[in-house]
């Protein structure tokens, strides 16, 4: 077993990624064990490394202000994007971002699978996006929800 602080693990169990400080190593699960399969050492800064629930080939490293893809079996990175990712409605693929302005906005994007923004919300006076996931087009947060399947049509 890897000897890292922090783990991922793919939605299908097909890999497991762990890290601490600068050092990252992508593992295979298999029936006998973790097969390494690729090991680097890179300055990413301070986020939270998430796979994609609907695709285990895709990594993302969510920061405040900017996401950055990866693909797990070599860590090349595939996108940058702006914003903090936050997750993946695994019913329509669409995704939830802070906005990279979520700061001082409060403002959350909604985008399909190929990372185009298709809605955009305030979340002003409701604290901390930390909590908001996305399920069936229906925002959750804190408790409370927000059916977009509407708003998305138009």
């Amino acid at each position: 077993i890897p000897t890292k602080q922090t783990f991922a693990v793919s939605q299908d169990g097909k890999y497991l990624c762990a890290y601490h400080q600068n050092e990252y190593e992508m593992y295979e699960i298999k029936d006998t064990g973790l097969e390494l399969k690729a090991r680097k050492t890179m300055v990413l800064g301070y986020g939270q490394l998430t796979f994609d629930p609907m695709n285990s080939s895709v990594l993302y490293h969510a920061q405040e202000e900017k996401t950055q893809v990866f693909n797990p079996l070599d860590f090349s990175v595939t996108k940058e994007l702006e914003g903090e990712y936050k997750g993946t409605d695994v019913f329509t693929g669409n995704m939830v971002f802070n906005d990279k302005t979520y700061s001082t906005t409060k403002k959350i994007n909604i985008t399909d699978k190929n990372f185009n923004t298709i809605f955009s919300y305030n979340l002003a006076n409701t604290g901390d996006a930390s909590t908001i996931m996305i399920v069936n087009n229906i925002l959750l947060k804190d408790g409370c929800y927000l059916n977009i399947s509407k708003m998305l049509q138009q």
